[in-house]
Order: structure tokens, then C-alpha cells, then sequence
């Protein structure tokens, strides 16, 4: 914040665009550089603020191409997407915190983490390269020149950071039968592709030999990661109507910030997503959020999205990834009917359904079931795999409810001040023990058994 009024006050005429980490340090800074601009000197020129990530109405993400009017200047607050993805017209400051928030896989706990990490030296020159796209900048990193050089020279390969399951799932469809010693250009970490073994024998896809079983060569056809593959096919197993809710969820688990609170009408969008607001969870919420959608009329989808405070963007990728599942999913025989008449029969208040959400929790848990995790005595809840003390993100419908149950499910470990979990739902403990017998103890299922558990 401080180097933005410096620039403001000292600099000559420019827009400004700073990097930061996510929705939640740009909505941060947004606030109090607002605040503070309102107490500068009444000669100094206005200093417009303009937001860029995800969430944001696309009306409002085209306002970082507007030119601010004459005698103002637009400070840009963007996340990674502004370095190599677009050209912002005016810009002749950076600020570069060197921060940004990457995804990795984590062989030990078996899921994804959002944490925020050192960029590389490439990353610093490609953001440092925007401040000079139309004249002549300036770049202001925000970190000394000897952390600079201690930055790796480039961002590592995903493969090296990723989770292999999908990859190594290919392979074996493929034939493969040794994939640690398949000749990968950049060959991931052994521990890694270990994990990924693992995995998709506690989810059924490989023998006890290590080759491909059926179960396996039926994942191997869907277009989605291996764990998803298997919540398909677990809501399949479920009856009638499950497997076009799982199609859904898996739609909305695709895309990011789902729903959209813009300061100036906080109270108004809580509202509005407590009406979505489901007593399972996070899972269930965005089932009924995209039926709502799905049922409201395609020229009024703009407007009902504004209403409601979610993001038209990530509901029409959303939709776009369950048609295409719907079409492309070779083992979901009669799914794209089902998904007509659920549409069609769908009502625009979504929100006041009362639905048996079971047969989906179940669903899903019998694909992610890596990614549980039990309530303490605290409140606070430990992972079953690596234990991991979390908490419940405060993005999430269950963040100041207390769960029916006793254990969630969650798709995401976001790590900032502390460790939480993201899209979560709560699910009863012997589901775990029920549908995946291969990882968790049938005594216990709070106790996972093998290798797997360990590693």
C-alpha cells in the first residue's frame, strides 16, 4: 500500500499494476487503498482502484482496460493471470511483491495445496517486463536483490509438482507396466509416482499384481483425474439421479470462486448465499446453485447471476464442462438424457429443495476418500491421511456450522495464516471403511491400513 501512494504522490503520470496472491490481498488492499486515498492532499489527483481476478463480474474485470480519466491514475490489482495472459494499455509501474500462490501435490497427505510461494527469476523479469509493454517503466520489487538471485531461474515443471494419478493411470491403459522406469523428460520424484500407485490401487484401478483391472481400464475412459473418475462411477452405483448431481458438482469443482461478495453489498450476497446454503455442505451448495442455474431461461442467466452474486463466468464453464462430460463419459450409459430431465424438471429457487444429499456425499467419498478428516475435541478437525491439524476455510457454508457428522470430505488444502480445508461436506465415518475397503480398516475407519497410509 505504501509503495502504491508513493508512486501516486511522486511519480509522474502512469497507471499502476500490482501482483498479489488471490481475491482475498486484492479485496485486502483494494479496501485500504480506498480508505486511504480519501485523505490525501485535496490537490492530489484521484487514484482509481480496478480489481482483476476470477470471481469478478466480467463488466467489472473489463474495467482494467477503461483509461482512467484525465488527471487520475488506475492502480490494477491482479494475481499471476496479468503476466504473460494480457496486456493492460497505460501501465508504467509494477509492483512485485515476488509472491504468488502455486499449486502442488503433496505425496504425503495425497492431495492438492494452494499455498503462497517465492516466484522464479523468468516470473519476476515477465512481471517486471509489464511496466514497459507501451514506454518506458518502472518495476518496484518489493524484495532485495540477494533474494532476488536466490530465486529458482524458473518455475518448476507441473509434472514435478503435480499429482501423477491420471498420468500414471494412461500408462498403464497404454500398456506400461514398470512407470518408474518410464523415460519421462523430466522424471517427477519417485515418492511421487509411488503415491500415485497407491492410489489408484485403493481406488480399485490395479490388481494386487500392479496391472490394469477392469475397474481401472473403465477410469481410464473418463476425461477427469482418477479419484473423480471414481466418484462418477461410485454415483453411478448410487441409482437414479446421482450420477447427473456428481456431474454437476464435478463441473462446479472446476472452476474457481463460485460465488461473488463485493464490499459495497456484503450483507446483500451472505444473504444471498445462505439461501444456497446447505446443512451437509460446500457439495451440496453448489448442486443447488447450478440446478437454480441450469433452470433459469439462457437470455436471463446474466441477470439471475448478478442477483445472486455468482460468477456467470464460472457458471457457464461449469455447465460446459458437465455437458461435456455428459457427452464424452463412455461408462455413463443414459447420462445425457438424465441430465435433460433433471434440468428441465429443476426450479428456479433451487435453494428450497430438500434433497436426500447422501447418495452424492457417498459418491464423492468414494473417489476422494484420501481427503478426510476427523473433528477434535477443539473443533478443530485432523486429517486421516498425514495428520494434519485444519481448519474449516471460512469461505465454506460449514465454517461457523457445526457438521452432522463427526468426519468431512474436502477437495482442497489452502495453506495462508494457517492450514484450511476448502469444499467440504460431511459425511458419515463408515462410508470410509463401506466404499474404500482397500485403504481404510474395516475395525476402524478412522485408521488407514497399508502402504499407502504411511507413505
Amino acid at each position: 500500500m505504501l509503495t502504491v501512494l508513493q508512486i501516486h504522490e511522486e511519480s509522474p503520470p502512469g497507471d499502476v499494476l500490482v501482483f498479489l496472491t488471490g481475491q482475498e490481498e486484492i479485496d485486502s488492499l483494494a479496501r485500504l487503498l480506498r480508505d486511504r486515498s480519501a485523505l490525501l492532499p485535496f490537490d492530489a489527483s484521484p487514484l482509481l482502484v480496478a480489481p482483476l481476478y476470477a470471481a469478478l463480474p466480467p463488466e467489472q474485470q473489463m474495467a482494467v482496460f477503461a483509461a482512467a480519466p484525465g488527471g487520475s491514475r488506475k492502480v490494477v490489482l491482479a494475481t499471476n493471470i496479468a503476466e504473460t495472459s494480457l496486456t493492460l494499455p497505460g501501465v508504467r509501474y509494477v509492483v512485485d511483491p515476488g509472491l504468488a500462490k502455486q499449486r502442488a501435490f503433496n505425496p504425503r497427505s495425497g492431495v492438492d495445496t494452494l499455498a503462497v510461494a517465492p516466484i522464479s527469476q523468468a516470473a519476476a523479469r515477465q512481471r517486471a517486463g509489464r511496466a514497459g509493454r507501451e514506454a518506458p517503466g518502472i518495476c518496484y520489487r518489493l524484495y532485495t536483490e540477494e533474494s532476488f538471485h536466490g530465486l529458482a531461474g524458473a518455475t518448476r515443471p507441473e509434472i514435478l509438482r503435480a499429482n501423477l494419478g491420471g498420468v500414471v493411470l494412461q500408462l498403464k491403459a497404454l500398456g506400461v507396466q514398470d512407470v518408474l522406469s518410464f523415460p519421462l523428460l523430466d522424471p517427477p520424484p519417485r515418492a511421487a509416482l509411488l503415491r500415485s500407485l497407491e492410489l489408484l490401487y485403493a481406488l480399485g484401478a490395479l490388481e494386487d499384481s500392479g496391472s490394469l483391472s477392469s475397474q481401472g481400464a473403465a477410469m481410464a475412459r473418463f476425461p477427469l483425474e482418477p479419484s473423480a473418475a471414481k466418484a462418477l462411477m461410485g454415483a453411478q452405483a448410487e441409482g437414479e439421479g446421482c450420477c447427473e448431481d456428481c456431474v454437476a458438482v464435478l463441473g462446479m469443482l472446476s472452476v474457481d470462486a463460485v460465488f461473488f461478495i463485493p464490499r459495497e453489498r456484503e450483507a446483500e450476497a451472505r444473504a444471498a448465499k445462505a439461501r444456497f446454503a446447505s446443512p451437509d455442505g460446500d457439495h451440496v451448495t453448489l448442486l443447488r446453485v447450478f440446478r437454480a442455474y441450469s433452470a433459469c431461461p439462457a437470455r436471463q442467466r446474466g441477470d439471475w447471476c448478478r442477483d445472486h452474486f455468482v460468477s456467470a463466468r464460472a457458471l457457464s464453464r461449469a455447465t460446459d464442462v458437465a455437458d461435456q462430460l455428459r457427452r464424452g463419459v463412455p461408462a455413463a450409459g443414459g447420462l445425457a438424457a438424465k441430465g435433460a430431465r433433471g434440468n428441465a424438471s429443476a426450479s428456479a429457487e433451487a435453494a428450497t429443495f430438500g434433497e436426500d444429499s447422501a447418495p452424492l456425499r457417498r459418491a464423492l467419498t468414494s473417489g476422494f476418500f484420501l481427503q478426510a478428516a476427523s473433528r477434535q475435541p477443539d473443533g478443530s478437525y485432523r486429517t486421516l491421511v498425514g495428520g494434519q491439524i485444519v481448519a474449516i476455510h471460512p469461505s465454506s457454508v460449514l465454517f461457523k456450522h457445526s457438521p452432522p457428522h463427526d468426519c468431512i470430505l474436502y477437495n482442497e488444502l489452502v495453506r495462508t495464516t494457517k492450514l484450511y480445508v476448502r469444499d467440504v461436506s460431511a459425511i458419515d465415518t463408515a462410508w470410509l471403511a463401506e466404499l474404500a475397503p482397500r485403504f481404510y480398516g474395516k475395525r476402524d475407519a478412522m485408521q488407514p491400513r497399508g502402504a499407502a497410509a504411511d507413505s
